[in-house]
């Protein structure tokens, strides 16, 4: 895969995980569903940060 792609999907992670975070902080969804969109959305935030910096390194 070429670097350029790597940091657009790296960026499209970290976006993701946002918009799940965002989610997890709204009330209709129920305890369940908001605990684990606050878990992926923060592993994803975290990993796509990760990926990011592995991508421009290498």
């Amino acid at each position: 895969m070429q670097k350029q792609n790597k940091i657009f999907l790296s960026i499209l992670i970290m976006v993701i995980g946002f918009v799940l975070n965002g989610l997890a902080w709204t009330v209709a969804m129920g305890p369940t569903l908001n605990t684990l969109a606050l878990l992926l959305g923060l592993s994803f935030m975290f990993g796509g940060f990760i990926y990011l910096i592995l991508s421009i390194k290498s």
